[in-house]
């Protein structure tokens, strides 16, 4: 279903902000309802935020496809290194950051 929300979005066209929003409200209700890798997805290609679809992974323990995302944007560990350590568990999960 958020699928068809964010396509039909796309079709009517909200703006960018808007589309912030709703990827958001999307990811929030995905997240409640336990779908969490849906939500990482929405925060990633939606929502632009890499942080915050680590968050979703980590809180729903996948831990590996959370390491992958942030192995491919590895830059961005540079900036934001603690992204794992304040969010993640087990830390011995994410020793090589």
């Amino acid at each position: 279903m958020w699928q068809e929300a964010l396509y039909a979005a796309a079709q009517v066209p909200l703006s960018e902000t808007e589309i912030q929003e709703l990827g958001m409200s999307l990811a929030e209700d995905l997240v409640f309802n336990k779908h969490y890798q849906e939500a990482a997805t929405v925060h990633l290609d939606y929502r632009n935020d890499l942080e915050e679809a680590v968050k979703v992974l980590c809180k729903g323990f996948f831990y590996e496809e959370a390491m992958r995302i942030v192995s491919k944007l590895e830059a961005y560990t540079v900036h934001r290194p603690n992204v794992f350590r304040s969010d993640c568990a087990p830390q011995e999960a994410f020793a090589r950051w």
